[in-house]
């Protein structure tokens, strides 16, 4: 009986029986031979990849090939095609093997091209078999082969299998979908939508290149697009690494990837041209009458990606990068952001995989959080506790919260977020990684050009470039024009970086920017300052580089901008004993924390600076930072606090004879007196402090003093004398072009002039004020203005512009966290609705603002409100309720000695009490 050489062959290469009538004889010399040969040519295949993954593809490789590839018993077609594709199905194996622990496929942790494996193996099989034919007798195992002729035979079936076509096996080579895919719908519609208009008329399907930072998850939303899509490009879905950030390979050349592609899409390596320019036109004539789907992922730059651009218009490419392709023409830019909050706990839950787990779970959500809501960390601390049964999530929370470097600790078996960091940071070059590390360094969240300039110490020009070189670079993000910021653990990646930094060259540029701060808030806040005592805090040395504030309008939009800068750069001075900086920048944007409401950051920064003068012994900066710790102690309603610093400050002041600070803790002080109503002690303090600043010439300071005289004058109903005084500060502060002084001595004007029954010309005063107080971008000044413009439509009986005026200074009162102003204003709206609707919404107002006074304890404010709700009680016929109420204002007013007192003697005569 005649046997078919190959068919014996390969009987005897899959050790099977049956087919071909072949009996193989097991343990004989020749199979051992052939397993032997097997082995030293997948291990020649092996030491072709990098050292980094041969290891794992030679230990796969073994695994999957320890026998000989399994011939289907009724393969049908050629020998050679059978064979070719059991060997494709046990590369197929390799990548279910080597993928199984991380869910990521194979061939993108081990840089291998899954079309250059396969014809490596059968190569390695054949020269195998070879091999073993050259040395032994297939007669003596295969009945009636004639062994001279096995050669040959041999040769034949590598013919065979070189000249069959691999693009049914080749074209499909898109990695797994991952099973537990989550989120990105939006950017999903972005990429297939503009795709399904043009595939209608069969038009341009075109490139979207897919960018973000490491580990946002890039491959995965590629790949999961790409198998969305497949069925829409039946001549096949290509998946090609070009390796950009692979550890120990270069960036695939466009070359090499072109070999790559052509190979796969059945041209023979002896086909394929030598230059890139003929390789593109031969890739480009393969795709000319095809749809198919091309994914390059991991590109380094536009450059390596255009040459792989199909030319056909029926194909799509998708590309990922770490870098923003900016120049690949007609390309559709699509930037993954971080996942949101929900996104980011269903993930999580769906790899941690454990019963019970709700996504909507606080702990859940915190530590999602703390993985910087990135896909790829959520990935690694949900794989933590799946591997971990006995911890919790609180567990994982707690441990990581604690953490200092989270990219170093949230890791898988083999990998840290901060390995993944480390291929983006290694990417650059020695300026770029300066910058880099230089920028983990900075105090508080985003940085401007110049405070980056500062810190890396080189010129501006170069700074700026650098700075877009790493937004381009995805290792800085631009949330607004000219800002930047780091993602939160990439900022905990550069900050690590940096510690590893010669502390000398650190030290120094942390020097550069405690300076560039502080120098530069100093020149911003020059014209937000309030009275300067005559011994000033320390400015700085001027930076290098700093910007042009010639306006007010420059300088308020600087400080906004900087104010959390600011403070963390304070918080951080304070912490490591840095003096200057430390005393410098409170003082320097106190004026800017007062006007604009910002009184609570103003509060901390004020003790901080506290802190310091006492650890240096420094008197005058104590007497400073107590001066205006108290005055905006004394604008949060914190009186006894207020009173408390005021009177050390003076103290100190007087001890270092610094008049002009003298003179500002009295004027302080005589504010926080009329505010507790004590009104012959404020007219005291601002009677001397008048003097004082009018020995000295400082007008400013002479403007305060007689608008907060002006206020005790119009509470003992002295209106001549008040309205005396704030014409004369009117005319001090314009002379010195204080527009603030303007505009509160306008506003107290307005408030006399009401009280005095002048109605016209207090709306003129007040909204004169509103005007200035809008300009200067002044809350707490547009809160007053609004209270008392309100109370003034109210008098003049125009009921609905009096509920905008006052709803709309309660809101800034409470926005800017002033309670004295609350409960004013509550009062105000009180009074409003008693006469304007419901007598129970009236007193809902007058008694949150009772809740409010005796919280600030700010008796005028606590009468004011018990006299409402005793009005209330009467306007609803409870007499003994309203009469009570009413009793306990009168005992406030006398005894502060409000004229408030005469008003509520005749309300409760008139009820027979």
């Amino acid at each position: 009986m005649a046997i078919d050489v190959v068919g014996a062959l390969v009987g005897w290469l899959v050790q099977t029986v049956g087919d071909y009538g072949i009996r193989l004889v097991r343990g004989s010399p020749d199979e051992r031979a052939l397993r032997r040969a097997l082995g030293r040519a997948i291990e020649a295949v092996a030491v072709q990849v990098d050292p980094a993954s041969r290891e794992a593809l030679r230990w796969g490789l073994q695994q999957c090939f320890s026998s000989p590839p399994r011939l289907p018993r009724d393969a049908s077609g050629s020998i050679g095609d059978s064979f070719r594709a059991a060997i494709a199905a046990q590369v197929d194996e390799l990548d279910q093997l080597l993928s199984i622990d991380t869910d990521l496929p194979f061939y993108q942790d081990v840089p291998v091209d899954q079309g250059w494996l396969l014809a490596q193996v059968t190569d390695a099989v054949i020269t195998a078999l070879r091999s073993v034919v050259a040395q032994g007798s297939l007669a003596e195992l295969v009945h009636g082969l004639d062994a001279s002729d096995a050669a040959a035979q041999v040769d034949a079936l590598s013919r065979q299998l070189t000249q069959l076509t691999t693009l049914a096996a080749a074209t499909r080579t898109l990695p797994r979908d991952i099973a537990y895919y989550t989120g990105r719908s939006a950017e999903f519609e972005r990429l297939i939508q503009p795709m399904i208009n043009s595939l209608a008329p069969e038009g341009v399907v075109g490139i979207h290149a897919i960018d973000g930072m490491a580990g946002i998850g890039k491959t995965a939303f590629a790949v999961h697009t790409a198998h969305q899509l497949a069925a829409w490009f039946p001549d096949g879905q290509i998946f090609l690494p070009l390796h950009a950030h692979t550890p120990g390979q270069h960036p695939v050349d466009p070359s090499d990837a072109l070999a790559t592609l052509l190979l796969n899409m059945g041209i023979s390596a002896k086909q394929i041209p030598a230059g890139i320019e003929a390789r593109g036109a031969l890739w480009r004539n393969c795709l000319a009458d095809k749809k198919l789907l091309l994914l390059l992922d991991d590109a380094a730059g536009s450059e390596q990606v255009r040459p792989l651009l199909p030319g056909t218009e029926r194909c799509l490419v998708l590309v990922t990068s770490r870098r923003r392709l900016t120049e690949l023409d007609w390309s559709v830019s699509i930037t993954l952001d971080t996942l949101r909050p929900d996104e980011a706990a269903e993930l999580f839950v769906r790899v941690a995989g454990r019963s019970g787990l709700n996504a909507s779970e606080g702990p859940i959500l915190e530590l999602v959080q703390l993985s910087g809501l990135l896909p790829l960390a959520i990935r690694l601390v949900a794989g933590q506790l799946a591997r971990h049964q006995a911890w919790t999530v609180e567990d994982l929370r707690l441990a990581l919260a604690a953490e200092r470097n989270r990219p170093a600790s949230i890791r898988g078996e083999n990998f840290t977020i901060a390995a993944a960091f480390d291929l983006s940071y290694r990417y650059l070059d020695s300026e770029q990684q300066n910058l880099f590390r230089r920028l983990g360094l900075q105090f508080g969240t985003d940085i401007d050009d110049y405070a980056a300039a500062a810190l890396s110490g080189v010129d501006l020009h170069t700074t700026r470039r650098l700075l877009n070189d790493l937004y381009d670079y995805h290792l800085i993000d631009e949330p607004t024009y000219g800002r930047y910021r780091f993602h939160d653990l990439m900022r905990e990646y550069a900050r690590s970086a940096a510690d590893a930094e010669q502390p000398r060259e650190r030290d120094a540029a942390i020097g550069r920017l405690l300076n560039y701060y502080l120098h530069t808030a100093a020149i911003a806040g020059r014209d937000l300052a309030w009275n300067t005592p005559d011994t000033s805090p320390p400015t700085g040395h001027t930076p290098a580089y700093a910007p042009q504030l010639s306006t007010r309008e420059q300088e308020v939009s600087w400080l906004e901008g900087e104010r959390a800068n600011l403070n963390a750069a304070t918080d951080y001075a304070v912490r490591n004993r840095g003096y200057v900086a430390a005393i410098g920048i409170p003082f320097a944007i106190h004026g800017f924390l007062r006007t604009n409401g910002y009184w609570h950051q103003a509060l901390g920064l004020h003790r901080a600076a506290l802190t310091i003068a006492r650890h240096f012994n420094d008197q005058s900066a104590e007497a400073s930072a107590l001066c205006q710790l108290g005055a905006v102690q004394r604008l949060t309603g914190d009186y006894r606090g207020a009173m408390t610093s005021q009177t050390r400050a003076l103290e100190l002041y007087r001890v270092l004879s610094d008049r002009v600070g003298e003179g500002d803790a009295l004027t302080e002080l005589g504010t926080v007196y009329w505010l507790i109503d004590e009104y012959p002690a404020a007219i005291s303090r601002l009677n001397e402090a008048l003097g004082l600043y009018h020995d000295l010439d400082r007008p400013q300071g002479e403007g305060d003093a007689l608008c907060q005289l002006s206020s005790v004058q119009r509470l003992t109903a002295d209106y001549p004398a008040a309205i005396t005084n704030l014409t004369k500060a009117l005319g001090l502060y314009r002379n010195i072009h204080d527009h603030l002084g303007e505009a509160d001595s306008l506003r107290n004007l307005g408030v006399v002039q009401h009280m005095a029954g002048d109605l016209a010309a207090a709306t003129t005063s007040l909204t004169k004020a509103l005007d200035l107080y809008r300009g200067l971008g002044s809350r707490p000044g547009q809160a007053d203005a609004l209270r008392d413009l309100g109370v003034v439509q109210h008098m003049a009986g125009d009921l609905a512009a009096a509920t905008t005026s006052l709803t709309r200074a309660l809101e800034l009162y409470r926005d800017v966290g002033d309670r004295h102003g609350e409960a004013e204003a509550l009062n105000d709206l009180g009074d409003l609705l008693s006469s304007s609707s419901t007598v129970a919404d009236a007193r809902s107002k007058h008694e949150s603002a009772l809740t409010t006074a005796r919280i600030i304890n700010a008796p005028l404010e606590e009468a004011r409100a018990l006299e409402g709700i005793g009005n209330c009680y009467l306007k609803q016929g409870k007499m003994d309720e309203g009469s009570e109420h009413l009793r306990q204002a009168l005992t406030i007013y006398r005894a502060i000695k409000s004229p408030n007192s005469g008003r509520v003697e005749t309300i409760l005569q008139d009820h027979g009490h």
